[in-house]
């Protein structure tokens, strides 16, 4: 029995599944007489090898169609079996030293031997050293005749820029669900193996996008279940909770239920469900949930910052555990913008503390102040600086200094005429205020007794003595 990933690996161009752009500009480029060098980039599994390997047939097939390579001739069919001398392949990530790369760069420096084109298929290419690329610099800018390039990487942002300007890069994405799906069903049909829609959909789901994954998942489940393969069995091999587990994990969230998230999440321990699985499906129930976007958004936040860290940590559980009831909290939040906002609403509303924001205040407070004035203009630019009032309270406070000491009464009086009677004044006085003591020198006294004068003293603008 032939091994399911193998025996579906395309053998040409029109086989490949999902990247019918990729494609199109590949064969585009081969009916012009190919380019110097291609790079293929994309997740594992995604089929870069493959399309590398076709690539390979179509410039050396010795009765290609358009440019879909026989698969008949002796060139594909060595090509297939991986022996064609004109076709070399390497890993980069077990040859990745300056030397082996010398040693491609000679075996390039000759013409093909059988073939039409020297093709070089270097995989993982981003694991070559920097001194492997410095080698392969120049003869990529300027190939031997007859030469094709073809780097195949996971990484592509880790190839020297000086590298992928003079290559064709040809991004291949990761498949969606329904294309994955479609595969699977269409393989099971021809393979003869009863499987579910439902289960079909989880494979591709897991396999998150990558061709070579879906189809191993499905030989391992061949093998593990023969009498057909449905959606509990899946579940239950991939260790995904079951849709209800999830419902009730973001249900709880949204109510803040956090004895309800512990005993769910040691149910899960019990049953070795996968906690990363269950906190990726988490975290889509939650996206397509009716919960308020804000809401959705900051949940959201927390779970997806959460996964790395799950991954990674010796107790996955507890993370998880931790990850959830940390999401919970969400219900019980006031964002920060919530409150600047409803600051600045009471700031400018009339109920705000202090009270008296109104234009009228202004009018009373001049009024006050003019009246305390007559009395003393010290006093009353003190009780100018040291007021507040608190409407809701119906209280004034006033700081003042020794100057306002013995006249309270007074300033309590006027107060209330202008504030209103309901208001109780409270006066502190602050006896170390502006009277500071003040020592006057000897030589000032001796002067002032020769001359018959008398000492005054004088504030200055910030009530200090001079």
């Amino acid at each position: 029995m032939q091994n399911l990933p193998i025996k579906y690996r395309p053998r040409r161009f029109k086989e490949v599944i999902g990247h019918s752009l990729a494609i199109k500009a590949i064969k585009n480029s081969l009916k012009k007489g190919g380019v110097n060098a291609y790079i293929l980039s994309g997740i594992r599994g995604i089929g870069k090898t493959s399309l590398a390997r076709i690539i390979a047939k179509s410039l050396n097939c010795l009765s290609p169609k358009e440019v879909e390579p026989c698969l008949r001739c002796t060139n594909c069919l060595e090509i297939e079996k991986g022996i064609f001398i004109d076709v070399i392949e390497v890993d980069a990530a077990t040859n990745s030293n300056v030397e082996k790369a010398r040693e491609l760069i000679r075996a390039l420096s000759y013409g093909p031997v059988k073939g039409k084109k020297r093709v070089l298929i270097v995989d993982e290419v981003h694991r070559l050293s920097k001194q492997a690329f410095d080698v392969f610099l120049k003869t990529v800018e300027e190939p031997p005749p007859k030469t094709t390039f073809i780097f195949a990487t996971t990484n592509p942002s880790s190839i020297p820029d000086t590298i992928v300007s003079r290559c064709i890069e040809i991004p291949l994405k990761p498949l969606d669900k329904k294309t994955l799906t479609k595969q699977i069903i269409e393989i099971c049909k021809k393979e003869k193996i009863y499987i579910t829609q439902k289960a079909a959909e989880i494979v591709a789901e897991h396999s998150e996008g990558s061709v070579r994954d879906a189809i191993t998942t499905l030989e391992e489940l061949r093998l593990i279940f023969s009498d057909g393969i449905d959606e509990e069995k899946t579940e239950h091999y991939l260790g995904y909770p079951p849709s209800i587990t999830v419902q009730k994990a973001k249900t709880y969230i949204e109510t803040g239920e956090r004895d309800k998230i512990s005993s769910l999440i040691k149910d899960l321990s019990e049953r070795e469900i996968d906690p990363l699985i269950f906190l990726r499906r988490t975290i889509k129930e939650i996206a397509e949930s009716e919960i308020p976007y804000d809401k959705k958004v900051r949940i959201n936040e927390i779970l997806l910052k959460s996964t790395k860290f799950i991954r990674e940590v010796d107790l996955p559980y507890i993370a998880l555990e931790t990850s959830l009831i940390k999401a919970s909290y969400i219900k019980e939040l006031t964002y920060i913008e919530k409150v600047v906002s409803e600051i600045r609403k009471a700031k400018n509303s009339k109920n705000s503390e202090p009270t008296y924001k109104e234009n009228n205040f202004r009018d009373k407070m001049r009024d006050l102040q003019e009246e305390l004035a007559t009395i003393s203009p010290r006093i009353s630019a003190q009780v100018k600086n040291g007021i507040s009032v608190y409407e809701s309270l119906k209280l004034v406070k006033i700081k003042a200094g020794k100057v306002c000491e013995g006249k309270e009464d007074k300033i309590k009086e006027i107060v209330k005429k202008h504030l209103g009677d309901d208001f109780k004044v409270e006066i502190l006085i602050n006896s170390n205020g502006n009277e500071k003591s003040f020592k006057v020198p000897k030589i000032v006294e001796k002067l002032s007794k020769d001359l018959g004068g008398e000492i005054r003293l004088k504030l200055s603008s910030k009530g200090e003595k001079l």
